[in-house]
């Protein structure tokens, strides 16, 4: 389903989502105080299972950016607004809190297989377990 299918508003071109306000506004901080936020720096250069998994969840939690990513299917090439969109949104991301090691790169291949339906929810073992084997992402789940 392509975006103006699934939200009205979005066959409009001047749509914008909340988040995309946000943007501007973090944009005009950085550019008023003349760098961006300080990085979070994961312990061991690491990124936490539970950060990777919020980080997934800000991404499901919004059906435009879901919708971009599932638009084509996992192996296709995206259209270019759907790329232009979630480029845009991991930009906020990346903006309203940077980390070391950057996480788009090894978690941004799990959330669109998300929303193309390779995995259930973002509690998904299997999603959970692709995750695990990515050598920059640690387990800080508690021992059972």
């Amino acid at each position: 389903m392509k975006m103006s299918e699934m939200d009205p508003a979005s066959t409009n071109p001047t749509t914008r989502y909340p988040w995309q306000e946000e943007l501007e506004q973090l944009r005009q901080e950085a550019k008023e105080i003349g760098h961006f936020r300080s990085e979070l720096r994961y312990p061991n250069g690491k990124i936490p299972l539970s950060a990777a998994l919020a980080y997934i969840e800000e991404h499901a939690a919004r059906p435009e950016i879901m919708a971009a990513l599932s638009n084509v299917g996992l192996r296709e090439w995206m259209e270019d607004d759907d790329a232009d969109l979630w480029g845009e949104f991991k930009t906020y991301l990346r903006l309203r809190q940077p980390t070391v090691p950057d996480r788009s790169p090894y978690i941004g291949s799990r959330i669109r297989a998300l929303a193309c339906g390779e995995y259930k929810s973002v509690s998904d073992p299997r999603l959970i377990e692709a995750l695990l084997q990515e050598q920059e992402i640690s387990d800080d789940r508690s021992p059972k």
